[in-house]
């Protein structure tokens, strides 16, 4: 295991406690809307892609082609399952 998947792991881990009482549904919202502004990071990225798909995220990997930079994260699903996702780096949508 990596450096950078044991610190997705953790703030994965954490990141429910740390949110409180916010619901999913409202986060993902406000991010999205904050990334089409600026663009956002990896971790940013992993916590829309963990919100939208309800899984957590346990690899991440980050690409680009054409000026594109997209971020691409492997999430564990609570069945055991393990779906791919996407996330725009630049507008925060998921691809």
């Amino acid at each position: 295991m990596n450096f950078k998947t044991l610190h997705l792991i953790l703030f994965f881990t954490l990141q429910p406690l740390i949110a409180g009482l916010v619901s999913a549904s409202e986060q993902a919202p406000i991010m999205l809307a904050e990334a089409k502004q600026t663009g956002i990071s990896e971790d940013e990225a992993a916590v829309i892609a963990s919100k939208t798909s309800g899984g957590q995220v346990i690899s991440s990997e980050t690409s680009g082609t054409a000026g594109v930079t997209v971020y691409s994260f492997k999430v564990l699903m609570s069945d055991g399952r393990v779906k791919n996702v996407k996330v725009n780096a630049k507008t925060g949508e998921i691809l």
